[in-house]
């Protein structure tokens, strides 16, 4: 019989795991706008380096522990459960890559720095403290709230600032289509959170055992795709696929960081944080 997983709620370790979260996700997010300037669309596709190593270094930690996932995923009367869950997870980080790759993308057609498009992605701790009051009824301080629509409004300020409307008119596109797609990600970030928190709940598996067996579904995606792209569209240099592997690192750490973080502390909040 699998235990309970004992896990504290609103912890203050949720914060630090969301600060953690972001500077990861900050300097990954810095190093993939480089990464996009080296004429590769397909970099981003390499993220499966991170998702597939994160799933290895869980699975080593369970056979060091003596624990198998095997065992959960037959004997465990929830399991059915968490394999939908786990895919209906993988389905979702599909849903945010393809709203980022087309903002990323957009972003330097229309000739803003992709640093201040990826500020609007703030938005999410918006639409996911939303979210999670009408789900989990999970209420804010007017401390949090005003901090939010700050930061959402700086945010705001930032993309749409005079000077970036002064580049805008030398690209090739409207600056509105990568905003849209920066709020189609924040949706998907929101649903994201939701999921973990669905999962912390359940008390039946660590959310970063379960994070990992999501990201191992992703991984093969990818790699089924980055094949595809480097047969049949653009081959790969050995300068792509290195930053491509050093963006995925921070890329999964802060990923796994947010799951953490979101369990143990409100969304909304850990969000902004990030």
């Amino acid at each position: 019989m699998v235990k309970e997983v004992s896990q504290p709620r609103y912890s203050d370790w949720g914060y630090v795991y969301a600060m953690l979260a972001g500077i990861a996700l900050g300097i990954g997010m810095f190093l993939f706008g480089l990464l996009s300037e080296l004429g590769n669309d397909g970099a981003i596709l390499l993220y499966w380096f991170g998702f597939l190593l994160n799933y290895i270094f869980f699975r080593v930690k369970d056979w060091l522990q003596g624990s198998s996932r095997e065992d959960f995923y037959q004997n465990h009367p929830q399991a059915k459960l968490h394999i939908k869950l786990v895919f209906f997870r993988a389905a979702l980080a599909t849903g945010v890559f393809v709203p980022l790759y087309f903002m990323m993308k957009y972003a330097i057609l229309s000739g803003i720095n992709t640093a201040v498009i990826n500020s609007l992605i703030t938005g999410s701790a918006l639409f996911t403290a939303i979210l999670f009051y009408f789900v989990f009824d999970e209420r804010l301080s007017k401390q949090h709230i005003i901090g939010m629509l700050f930061l959402t409004g700086a945010a705001a300020l930032i993309c749409f600032s005079k000077e970036k409307k002064e580049v805008k008119s030398t690209g090739e596109v409207s600056v509105i289509v990568p905003v849209i797609f920066a709020l189609v990600c924040c949706c998907f970030y929101a649903l994201n959170s939701w999921v973990n928190r669905v999962v912390f709940d359940l008390k039946t598996i660590p959310i970063t055992r379960f994070t990992s067996d999501a990201f191992f579904v992703y991984a093969l995606l990818l790699i089924l795709l980055s094949l595809l792209w480097e047969f049949y569209v653009q081959s790969y240099t050995w300068t792509v696929v290195y930053w491509g592997f050093i963006c995925s690192i921070f890329n999964i750490f802060g990923t796994v960081m947010i799951a953490k973080a979101i369990g143990i502390q409100k969304a909304g909040p850990v969000q902004a944080i990030i």
